[in-house]
């Protein structure tokens, strides 16, 4: 069960919270559980009857409105993907909350500082994730940043936001794995020793040489 829906980030965000995750742990099988057990979201668990063809229909939308926006949205992605839209330009746009950013996001994700916080964000992006990948994300604190010209430390601007919210991809780069960087709308999914960059729920790139390595080694009388 999700807890966290599209909707309960707003939720989140209008309601002042400057940080933490629902306290939990994390299975060895990735399923995020709270502290009294109870299963909060697993790998692909909001992906039930998602067709992430769905997924297209996040081209640009012309002429539209805010409320537009939000509906075009919602038929597009699966429940609780954690994606925010709008109306700019006459058009709708849509982008990840939880993308890297060097502008704090709206409706971010929340969560608390450290390895708790870093083990919440890549679950709850999990969640979006079948074929046996898990979610690069981590916890990072939002600000706007304010580098002294004196050369001290950077410091967060007086009154601006200040809270530690859940960003996707690596950290100093975005699935560099793939030789491309993810769009505003994809996950990084590391498998294996593998990353690649993928929509919401959908099925797990093939590997393009594993049959013909396999070949080889029937050839070569080998047991696989």
């Amino acid at each position: 069960m999700t807890i966290c829906g599209f909707a309960a980030v707003r939720v989140l965000a209008c309601g002042g919270q400057i940080y933490g995750n629902p306290l939990g742990y994390l299975d060895d099988a990735g399923t995020y559980h709270a502290s009294d057990g109870a299963v909060l979201f697993g790998p692909g668990s909001a992906c039930s009857n998602y067709d992430p063809s769905n997924f297209a229909r996040l081209e640009p939308q012309p002429k539209c409105a805010n409320t537009d926006c939000n509906t075009w949205l919602d038929s597009a992605i699966p429940p609780g993907y954690p994606m925010h839209a709008g109306c700019q330009g006459g058009s709708c746009g849509a982008g990840l909350t939880v993308s890297a950013n060097t502008t704090p996001e709206p409706y971010p994700v929340y969560c608390t500082p450290g390895a708790v916080g870093d083990a919440y964000c890549s679950a709850f992006l999990t969640q979006f994730v079948i074929g046996g990948g898990r979610a690069i994300a981590h916890c990072v604190h939002q600000c706007s940043e304010i580098s002294p010209e004196n050369g001290g430390s950077p410091y967060c601007a007086s009154g601006g936001p200040d809270f530690y919210a859940c960003v996707a991809g690596e950290r100093g780069s975005d699935c560099s794995a793939t030789g491309r960087p993810t769009t505003n709308d994809e996950l990084c999914v590391i498998r294996g020793a593998s990353a690649s960059s993928e929509i919401p729920c959908a099925p797990p790139p093939s590997i393009a040489d594993a049959g013909n390595d396999q070949d080889a080694l029937n050839d070569a009388g080998e047991e696989p």
